[in-house]
């Protein structure tokens, strides 16, 4: 999944989650339009390199699952 993965997310209540897996987030409430833009792009540009398989010895390290983001 990670391998292939090119997916940026944005959660129910405005935080860019550049990877699924990583506890960052990036808030983009309150930001305009170019600032919006700036970090969409910083967010892309910087997408965590994760290798391999999540499971019990390399688990994830979102601090929020897919329900709690809106997914």
């Amino acid at each position: 999944f990670c391998d292939s993965c090119n997916k940026i997310r944005l959660t129910s209540d405005g935080m860019l989650k550049p990877c699924l897996h990583s506890n960052r987030e990036i808030p983009l409430r309150g930001k305009d339009l170019r600032e919006m833009e700036d970090l969409i792009r910083a967010a892309i540009l910087e997408k965590p390199d994760v290798r391999g398989a999540l499971d019990s010895e390399n688990p994830s390290m979102a601090g929020r699952d897919m329900n709690m983001i809106g997914g």
